[in-house]
């Protein structure tokens, strides 16, 4: 197999602001992915329930 070699550049940093849902305005947002593609950004965003019980916490991801 041929190993693949990815070359990932920082193009712009630009802040980015969204409106979440009232299912993920309680829980933390973690890790922010934005990439664009044509007119339209796309984002995901991994989420995890709050909890003070470490083994009720559950990461999701969400894609928007």
């Amino acid at each position: 197999m041929t190993p693949m070699n990815f070359d990932y550049r920082l193009v712009r940093l630009d802040e980015v602001t969204f409106e979440c849902s009232s299912e993920l305005a309680g829980i933390y947002t973690l890790s922010p992915c934005v990439w664009q593609e044509k007119d339209r950004f796309e984002l995901l965003l991994r989420v995890v329930n709050r909890s003070d019980n470490p083994a009720e916490k559950v990461a999701r991801i969400h894609h928007g």
